[in-house]
């Protein structure tokens, strides 16, 4: 006789109660209510971990370490896993269900300072499409005052405590998972120059500080401009502010450094296309084409909102505020180029450069209805009575570059 798994005796009990029970009636007879099923409990999730470190699975001390964990379905990705699926739940936030252990080799544990990144939700469930995976780091910091050596790590879920009715309650351990310490390196060689700013790098994204990973990937790359990784994280961080132009050209010039490699037969990278690269260039490219077909669009005006004498001669100081009147964000504006003329009276009018501002000129990014105000030093010659500025500039915005010509008529 095969035996019954939990799994299936699960399925069983469930189609049972979905189907009810038959049998004959009677007038005088009330039916017999079906038999209690047992308690069932769910089913054990699968957790597996990861370690990383600069290269591959060994650390160094003074760069991040980062472990990973994952968590899944028995059953998944098969269709079994959506009749049964396991929810996992806090009453704040789920990943406080995870921790990381690390130990030594002879299985001693270790109290390491590992940061498991919030999920930021309360619930999670794992069936046939959705699995879960958290993070835990070790700051660089914190792994300068680590031992060199060889350790261990595993995840361990652990929903005991859970009394959310219908969640897991159960212990589940993943394998442990090797992985080194060694000493900090004091003369890396270009790789491993690009490896240690690159993973301190995402742990800095990791953390959201995302100040400090593009302080630290610009390095790199003036130090080595040729660096795909850099270059693919620069974009994907660009992605994810915004600047739609920008992650295109990022991603462009990895994917022109990636075919600057040496000859594929000395380097096996170059056997495939950059399925990567090229992917993240489409993804950027069709959130621009569907941001374009929205109808949104910046539109820059600009306004003389004061205008008082300079105490240079024959010179005006004038107030120009300009302001985002369109329905997307205005990214990099700039003026790049002001012309003055006479509308009345006769003689020249300029922007004077030697009293600022020097073009181009820098607006910055304005959101819908914001305005910022420049003060231009305008040269007007005595004999000039009513004259006219045109501004000439460019603003970004998700998916283009949009160029403006204002113009602003005033008396002297």
């Amino acid at each position: 006789m095969r035996k019954i798994s939990t799994r299936d005796w699960f399925l069983m009990a469930t189609l049972t109660w979905a189907l009810g029970s038959t049998g004959t009636c009677g007038p005088a007879a009330a039916p017999a209510p079906p038999p209690a099923a047992p308690a069932m409990a769910l089913l054990d999730p699968e957790i597996s971990v990861g370690a990383e470190g600069p290269d591959v699975t060994v650390g160094y001390r003074g760069s991040a370490l980062l472990l990973k964990a994952v968590l899944t379905h028995p059953d998944y990705p098969a269709p079994a896993a959506a009749a049964a699926p396991i929810p996992l739940a806090h009453t704040t936030d789920w990943s406080r269900l995870v921790r990381f252990e690390v130990s030594a080799p002879d299985g001693t544990l270790l109290s390491w300072p590992i940061v498991v990144v919030p999920a930021r939700v309360a619930s999670v469930t794992l069936d046939d499409r959705w699995t879960a995976q958290l993070a835990g780091a070790i700051a660089p910091a914190d792994s300068a005052l680590l031992p060199t050596g060889n350790y261990r790590a595993r995840a361990v879920l652990d929903a005991s405590a859970v009394t959310t009715p219908g969640a897991y309650q159960g212990i589940v351990r993943s394998a442990w998972r090797r992985f080194e310490v060694r000493a900090a390196v004091t003369q890396p060689t270009p790789a491993q120059d690009e490896a240690l700013a690159v993973f301190d790098a995402r742990y800095a994204l990791l953390t959201g500080d995302t100040t400090t990973a593009r302080a630290a990937l610009q390095a790199l790359l003036n130090r080595q401009p040729d660096s795909i990784a850099a270059l693919t994280l620069l974009s994907d961080l660009d992605y994810a502010e915004g600047a739609l132009d920008q992650a295109t050209l990022r991603i462009e010039e990895a994917i022109v450094a990636w075919n600057a490699l040496p000859d594929p037969n000395f380097n096996p990278a170059l056997s495939e296309p950059p399925t990567q690269l090229l992917r993240r260039q489409h993804k950027i490219l069709n959130t621009r084409l569907r941001l374009a077909g929205s109808g949104a669009r910046p539109s820059i005006s600009a306004r003389i909102v004061a205008k008082v004498p300079s105490p240079q001669p024959d010179t005006l100081e004038l107030d120009v505020t300009f302001t985002n009147n369109g329905t997307a964000t205005a990214l990099d504006a700039r003026v790049d180029a002001i012309k003055g003329r006479a509308l009345q009276g006769t003689g020249t009018v300029s922007l004077d450069s030697t009293l600022g501002p020097a073009l181009p000129i820098e607006l910055g990014a304005l959101a819908p209805g914001a305005s910022t105000t420049v003060r231009l030093n305008v040269r007007v010659d005595p004999g000039v009575v009513r004259f006219a500025l045109t501004e000439s500039g460019a603003t970004d915005a998700n998916f283009g570059t949009f160029g403006f010509s204002l113009t602003q008529a005033t008396y002297k």
